[in-house]
C-alpha cells in the first residue's frame, strides 16, 4: 500500500507486510485520524514503514529508509512510526580508508539524549561512541564489527527500553536480525529490544536519514585525524578475531 509524499524527486511512502503461510484473504483498516494502516493477518515481525523513489536513470526505485512498526499497525508519518517503536535512537556508520599498507576503518556514531516521546518535531541528537579500527577482515563487513562494538560496549538500557540501531546496509537482512533469526555479527544475536533502521545517508529527507548523514561525516573526518596515527593503533590491547586491533576514541569537534 502507498501514498505520495511531497518531495522534489517525488517519494511514495510504502507500508510492507508479509503473512507466515497461504492465507485466502487480508484484512486492512485505514485510521485517517491518525494516518494509520493495520493488516490484521500479518506477520508482526515483517511490518515495516518504507521512504522509495524512482532513480531517473533506471527507473528502478531507491530505499530511502526502512522502518520497523511496533504491531500490525503502521503510520504512515515517519516520525509517528519512530515514536510507536522506539525509546531511543543511535546511528552507526563505519567508512574505510586504505592508509600504506593498512586498511584503517572508522566508526562513528549520533544518538539522541532523551526519550523520542519527549519531542514534538525538532530532535536534537549528539555524537556517541567512535571506534578506529585496523585491518578488518577482507570477508568481515566492517560496518557490522561497528555495530558490534557499539552494541556490546555502551548498551545498557532495560530490557523495557526500545532502541532503533540507525545504519546504512544490510537492508535485506534486516527482518531476519530484527526477530533474532539470523545474527547481526558473527554469532552474536541483535539483544531482544534492539531493531534496525535502515536509512540512506544520501538523502535528509528524515531524522534517520539526517543521523547516518552525520555519522558518515564524522567517520571520514575521523579518518583524516586518525591516518597519521596508525603506529599508536597498532599497540592497542584492545582485539576481535576479525581485526587486528580497535580502540575507543573521540573525534575532535570540527572547529577545533
Amino acid at each position: 500500500m502507498g501514498k505520495k509524499s511531497r518531495q522534489e524527486r517525488p517519494r511514495r511512502d510504502y507500508i510492507y507486510a508479509t503473512t507466515k503461510g497461504e492465507v485466502s484473504h487480508l484484512t486492512v483498516h485505514y485510521d485517517p485520524a491518525h494516518d494509520r494502516v493495520t493488516i490484521v493477518d500479518a506477520d508482526p515481525d515483517t511490518v515495516r514503514l518504507e521512504t522509495r523513489y524512482e532513480r531517473p536513470s533506471s527507473g528502478k526505485e531507491k530505499v530511502v529508509n526502512s522502518i520497523a512498526a511496533p504491531s500490525l499497525g503502521a503510520s504512515f508519518s515517519t516520525f509517528t512510526t519512530l515514536k510507536d517503536s522506539f525509546d531511543y535512537l543511535i546511528a552507526i556508520d563505519t567508512n574505510t580508508k586504505k592508509i600504506g599498507d593498512h586498511q584503517l576503518s572508522v566508526c562513528a556514531s549520533y544518538l539522541i539524549e532523551q526519550p523520542l516521546k519527549s519531542y514534538v518535531s525538532e530532535v536534537p541528537f549528539v555524537g556517541g561512541p567512535c571506534y578506529a579500527m585496523l585491518d578488518v577482515n577482507a570477508a568481515v563487513n566492517s560496518e557490522r564489527l561497528g555495530w558490534h562494538l557499539v552494541i556490546k560496549k555502551h548498551f545498557r538500557a532495560s530490557p523495557n527500553v526500545r532502541i532503533g540501531v540507525i545504519v546504512d546496509c544490510e537492508l535485506g537482512e534486516h527482518q531476519g536480525m530484527n526477530s533474532r533469526a539470523v545474527p547481526y555479527y558473527e554469532g552474536h544475536f541483535l539483544p531482544e529490544n534492539v531493531s534496525l533502521i535502515y536509512a540512506s545517508d544520501a538523502s535528509s529527507d528524515s531524522l534517520v536519514n539526517q543521523m547516518i548523514r552525520y555519522c558518515d561525516k564524522l567517520a571520514a573526518r575521523a579518518i583524516s585525524e586518525i591516518s597519521g596515527k596508525i603506529d599508536d593503533l597498532k599497540k592497542a590491547r584492545s582485539r576481535d578475531d576479525n581485526c587486528a586491533a580497535y580502540a575507543y576514541f573521540r573525534p575532535r569537534k570540527p572547529n577545533q
